[in-house]
């Protein structure tokens, strides 16, 4: 199949996808994103993309990996073997993408919590369409009960499983997917209502300190420490 066959048939996809989860929660869609595949380096190469996208998708080859790239509004989703991979989670950070002033224009202390959130929302909507989805990071011990210490000596036994997260991006998946994965189960139970899910979405967190406010809500409200 040619390339541009198979990206359109995968932008179908990716659009269906992002009409889906926006008519669960009720979200606005103003506008689409462009979509593109990638899995094997002719797929690359058919793309004709600039040399600097081909040298992340190259990069993310490695690990498997869609990507949203919100400066290009644009949809990388990972094919491998006819299977596509990250429409749902992607299609999420899209969505995510269009609350106002969502961009930040520098990396600072609430940017942390906000990736968790977007990460909570990702899953959370992957689980919309794949109920029977699997969190792997629930296998690990929940870290946020840790001491600095006891954080980099638990990431240090288990870096060979995990061999490509920092510190900081096991943090965002590991709480993020496990959150998601929570918010997704009081979801379906009515325990957590459609507005409130509606309004994770649409909520830029400019203020200072309300993203990692709503990451102690979520947490205490869906997933509580376990109290030693």
């Amino acid at each position: 199949m040619r390339y541009e066959e198979k990206r359109q048939m995968v932008e179908v996809m990716v659009y269906d996808a992002i009409d889906e989860i926006a008519e669960e929660i009720g979200l606005g869609i103003p506008f689409y994103p462009q979509v593109y595949h990638f899995g094997e380096k002719e797929d690359l190469k058919a793309s004709r993309l600039p040399e600097i996208i081909l040298n992340k998708c190259t990069e993310r080859i490695k690990f498997n990996e869609s990507f949203f790239w919100q400066n290009l509004n644009s949809i990388f989703i990972f094919v491998d073997k006819e299977k596509v991979m990250g429409i749902g989670e992607e299609s999420a950070h899209f969505l995510r993408s269009l609350a106002p002033l969502y961009k930040s224009k520098k990396v600072d202390k609430e940017t942390l919590p906000k990736r968790t959130i977007d990460e909570t929302l990702a899953f959370f909507s992957s689980k919309l369409r794949m109920p029977d989805r699997i969190n792997n990071f629930e296998a690990y011990k929940d870290i946020v009960p840790m001491s600095p210490l006891q954080v980099n000596m638990f990431l240090e036994q288990i870096k060979e499983s995990l061999p490509n997260l920092t510190k900081d991006e096991f943090f965002i998946y590991q709480q993020g997917y496990g959150l998601g994965d929570r918010l997704y189960y009081a979801y379906v139970q009515g325990q957590f209502s459609k507005k409130r899910i509606k309004d994770l979405f649409t909520n830029s967190f400019r203020e200072e300190g309300s993203a990692l406010d709503k990451f102690w809500k979520l947490r205490k409200e869906l997933w509580p420490i376990e109290q030693r």
